[in-house]
């Protein structure tokens, strides 16, 4: 049964999977994603993973009938049975399928912690009402995640080992505005940079 957009932005219960978890392996991250809801209501949570850059980036994909013009704003997320709280700056833009659009936020290593453990997930994005997302069998395919990961570390010449080290931040002087795509910088996109 398909919910009504505003139910699906109002939602005070945590919404509950229309799908299973999915394991993308990609060119040079591991993505997780599962549907909530169907129809034109339907929403997505993805997680993508990033070996070596710690911390994930968790994406929303919602309905957007009225076309929002791409903005920045703030984001807090809330864990439960936990309680705890996450604060991040989040990105909105079209997305590729018509009639829906992206928001993309990080959470940091120390943050993601606790993700796993997690029953809900609690979003909310300015001022609006939170987005609640059951996150049933979440450890479970968090491990399927992992052996992705490990593929693709293997993939560029390095050992599983490196999967455990923390990520040391360079000098910003490393790398230059010129060195990012240009069609990116004109579309305020950002993205983790990580030197091997």
């Amino acid at each position: 049964m398909a919910l009504p957009a505003a139910a699906v932005a109002q939602s005070a219960d945590p919404l509950a999977p229309s799908s299973k978890w999915n394991v993308d392996y990609a060119d040079a991250a591991c993505f997780l994603l599962r549907d909530f809801g169907e129809g034109q209501a339907r929403l997505s949570f993805s997680i993508r993973s990033l070996p070596l850059a710690g911390g994930k980036e968790l994406a929303l994909f919602l309905p957007d009938p009225n076309k929002r013009p791409l903005h920045m704003g703030q984001a807090v997320i809330t864990l439960s049975p936990e309680g705890k709280t996450i604060r991040s700056q989040y990105l909105s833009y079209g997305a590729v399928e018509p009639g829906r659009r992206v928001v993309r936020f990080h959470a940091d290593a120390e943050a993601w912690k606790d993700f796993a453990s997690s029953e809900t997930v609690a979003i909310a994005l300015d001022t609006q009402a939170p987005i609640a997302l059951r996150l049933d069998g979440l450890g479970a395919a968090l491990k399927a995640v992992r052996l992705c990961e490990i593929d693709l570390v293997k993939s560029w010449g390095l050992g599983p080992e490196v999967m455990d080290l923390s990520p040391q931040f360079v000098d910003p002087k490393w790398i230059k505005h010129e060195d990012y795509p240009i069609q990116a910088i004109h579309l305020r996109l950002r993205g983790t940079v990580t030197i091997l």
